[in-house]
């Protein structure tokens, strides 16, 4: 990652508390439920898992992905989150978790935040850990049930390692992709400012430089 790196621990924070909201049953303010039955997945998941394994091709779209950068304003290879019941994990390189403990420092007791942060620092053999991530789900609500984003792959040593260390469990798994889509598809303010800077970056571009391309391009082959 670049040295310049910044994460804003208060909106990520902001932002796991509303993922919180949803995965534990908010209803609406007229009672109704804010998911359908068609993206309420999340809420049969006794975990949460987020991992993304060694660098891909960066124009791929994953869920994996956009949840990253939802969260930490940036793609992570080789790092493992887990929200559980009352705690997020966060299993990464040691320079990796020294950004994201910025979280942690903006930690406070609001309504749907997770009571702690675990930082777990990645090492040559990583079986303890992994053990130790395996106890903390099996503690979180029935600790039966991974919500994951199922059509994401988890490539790499650091997938392949988690894949099997999954294996020698029984737990079962939920798609939540359609859940999160949900999540992600609510902007706060600061997502439509860039959204509205973004498209007026667009329409002078496209006014300024490839309009007068496209017109060229299109008398030229008449």
């Amino acid at each position: 990652m670049p040295s310049d790196v910044f994460i804003d621990g208060a909106r990520c924070l902001e932002r796991i508390r509303k993922l919180y909201k949803l995965w534990q049953n908010t209803n609406n303010e007229d009672g109704t439920d804010v998911l359908t039955h068609e993206n309420d997945a999340i809420r049969s998941a006794d975990a949460i898992i987020i991992v993304r394994g060694q660098k891909e091709d960066d124009f791929t779209y994953s869920k994996t992905a956009a949840m990253q950068t939802w969260l930490f304003g940036y793609v992570m290879h080789d790092v493992l989150v887990v929200f559980c019941q009352d705690s997020v994990i966060i299993f990464a390189g040691s320079k990796k978790i020294n950004y994201l403990k910025k979280i942690e420092s903006e930690q406070n007791n609001k309504e749907n935040a997770p009571r702690n942060f675990n930082f777990l620092v990645r090492k040559d053999n990583d079986e303890k850990n992994f053990a130790d991530i395996i106890e903390q789900i099996k503690q979180s609500h029935q600790g039966k049930t991974l919500g994951i984003f199922s059509k994401d792959k988890m490539d790499g040593t650091f997938g392949e390692q988690w894949k099997d260390c999954l294996s020698q469990h029984s737990f079962t798994t939920v798609d939540i992709s359609a859940s999160v889509g949900y999540l992600l598809s609510i902007k706060d303010n600061e997502e439509l400012g860039l959204i509205r800077k973004a498209c007026e970056i667009t329409g002078k571009l496209y006014s300024k430089h490839l309009k007068d391309q496209v017109v060229n391009t299109v008398d030229s082959e008449r």
